[in-house]
């Protein structure tokens, strides 16, 4: 499950003005370790995998497009990498990751990197899941609130077995 913390708040509220057409937001967000890896280890290993991992992100918009991607920083490595029993994991970071939205014509072009190859992918814009909090804060001279945005995904997974 993965949760999405987001200023979007900033957002819509800089939008809404319609006085300011372009920008750039630095956001982080904040991935949770799903529980069901902790089921079948050995306690000792489970301790030393991070519960959750907080990566940093920008987003940049302007006439009705925006472009989102992420900003590596020395702390996104440390999160990324544990061992313990002589083994070392590292776990994907979505680092290479690159999205380009075009509101106008209601498409996304996604650029991510699969085992060690590029792919883009084109795709229609999903509605995002939103809820406007109490938090508020003033950033250039303009009231913003917090909005806290929730995606959860499934990823699909594949056994395979002999006779």
């Amino acid at each position: 499950m993965k949760q999405l913390l987001l200023f979007a708040g900033i957002f819509f509220s800089i939008c809404a003005q319609a006085q300011v057409k372009e920008g750039k937001i630095i956001y982080e967000r904040v991935t949770q370790t799903p529980a069901r890896m902790f089921a079948n280890l050995d306690p000792h290993i489970a301790a030393q995998i991070p519960k959750s991992r907080t990566d940093q992100f920008e987003l940049l918009f302007g006439n009705n497009q925006s472009l989102w991607q992420f900003i590596p920083s020395a702390a996104n490595e440390e999160q990324s990498t544990f061992s313990g029993n002589g083994m070392i994991v590292r776990m994907a970071t979505g680092n290479n990751e690159i999205a380009y939205f075009d509101f106008e014509k209601g498409v996304r072009v996604d650029q991510r990197e699969v085992m060690e190859k590029t792919f883009i992918v084109t795709d229609t814009i999903r509605k995002g899941s939103w809820k406007l909090t109490d938090e508020t804060k003033t950033i250039l001279n303009y009231t913003v609130r917090k909005a806290i945005g929730q995606r959860i995904s499934t990823r699909t997974s594949m056994t395979m077995e002999t006779p």
